[in-house]
């Protein structure tokens, strides 16, 4: 048969010929425009303007599957999981179907399921009006977390922090398709594994420097790797498996679950997702330990199954930070930084104007740096990014 393959990404960033090494099917690929002829080798390869935001893509896979069917359809992006589970139900082939993306992918969903089985989770509510929104404020009080159902990104969350914070936010803001959350106060963590029949077979946990949220008080958000053994490190794989227990069964996929650990030693769930998170996390695994999550589940799920490394033996601890643009013209950055242990890459464009952070992720240079202890990595972070925004020139 063949393999149906969902991607906007140019054969620099993914080369799915190599990812496929050892598949004797054909690939069939839907893309965007800009990359479908990176890959020449795919017998069918049908070009999109925009992936994501194109309703054809479903009507295409069903005219494609009836001419010449496929056997599993791979969709690694979030904008996408609820669009293959669909296609899958529809034409009957193997993997993630609708209910179970939509468990992953909708907030409200996913934190219903999580709670039935007995998963620590925030007060929360789905809204239908802006009544919803102000009745969650009177009953779990301030300050309370409002995000979209499906959001990436962190994009249009807000920390609603008083009534006249609330006030401002209906000004401007529908509350259709939105979730109210009690805030949950601690520091956050996050866990990260691929799970293969159900099973967790792989998984890392990391710290977060500041959080997702970071970008709406102008800052940026990192991560830091727990190393093996690592007590709270430890816990929280092990709430990630009892987690997943209570979710839709994952047969083969990546996840990555978002957690709270609160002044009082809980661990309250935030978010989970079966998809390989965003950031640089997938660049820190794979530095530490050898494995690409994306690589590593495209292979599983068209039936190539690898061995996995074991997570006792990191080679070394990684932390990443994305360093966000401030208000006005970017004039400088620097190119390195006088430390062996970090390496810096440029994202921003000399000479642009920018408005500040408008997601989690969004900066003008990221820093990865290495250690052999998670607390030596939190301060190597600190040092490059005081030397990195110390060099940076901004004109007002």
């Amino acid at each position: 048969m063949a393999i149906l393959l969902f991607n906007r990404f140019s054969r620099e960033q993914i080369d799915y010929t190599e990812w496929l090494t050892g598949l004797e099917e054909d690939v069939y690929m839907f893309a965007e425009r800009s990359v479908v002829d990176d890959f020449p080798e795919f017998p069918v390869r049908r070009p999109f303007d925009v992936l994501m935001r194109d309703g054809r893509v479903e009507v295409e896979a069903v005219k494609l599957h009836a001419e010449r069917p496929f056997r599993r359809i791979i969709a690694l992006e979030e904008s996408e999981i609820i669009r293959a589970g669909r296609l899958r139900d529809r034409l009957g082939i193997a993997g993630q179907g609708y209910e179970s993306a939509l468990a992953f992918r909708d907030k409200a969903v996913m934190k219903e399921t999580a709670s039935r089985g007995g998963i620590p989770v925030a007060a929360h509510r789905k809204l239908e009006s802006p009544l919803d929104l102000d009745d969650f404020a009177v009953e779990h009080g301030y300050p309370i977390v409002v995000k979209p159902l499906r959001g990436m990104s962190s994009a249009y969350t807000k920390v609603l922090r008083s009534e006249a914070a609330l006030g401002e936010y209906l000004k401007t803001n529908s509350t259709a398709g939105m979730l109210a959350e009690a805030f949950v106060e601690g520091k956050m963590y996050q866990i990260d594994g691929v799970v293969l029949d159900g099973d967790v077979k792989f998984a890392c946990a990391t710290a977060y420097v500041n959080t997702c949220l970071a970008y709406t008080d102008q800052q940026g958000v990192g991560n830091v790797m727990l190393e093996p053994g690592h007590p709270l490190g430890e816990r929280l794989i092990s709430f990630a498996k009892e987690l997943l227990a209570v979710m839709p069964k994952l047969d083969a996929s990546t996840f990555h679950a978002e957690v709270f650990h609160t002044p009082d030693d809980r661990i309250v769930l935030c978010e989970v997702a079966s998809r390989t998170t965003g950031g640089r996390i997938n660049v820190l695994i794979e530095r530490a330990y050898g494995l690409h999550l994306d690589r590593c589940i495209t292979r599983a799920q068209c039936g190539l199954i690898d061995p996995l490394p074991d997570r006792s033996k990191a080679g070394a601890l990684y932390g990443g930070y994305f360093i966000p643009p401030k208000h006005g013209k970017l004039v400088s950055m620097p190119e390195t930084v006088p430390f062996d242990w970090c390496e810096v890459s440029q994202e921003g464009e000399i000479g642009k104007v920018y408005g500040g952070p408008t997601r989690s992720t969004e900066s003008y240079l990221t820093v990865t740096v290495t250690g052999q202890t998670a607390a030596e990595v939190e301060v190597r972070l600190g040092q490059a990014v005081a030397y990195v925004e110390e060099n940076t020139v901004w004109e007002s």
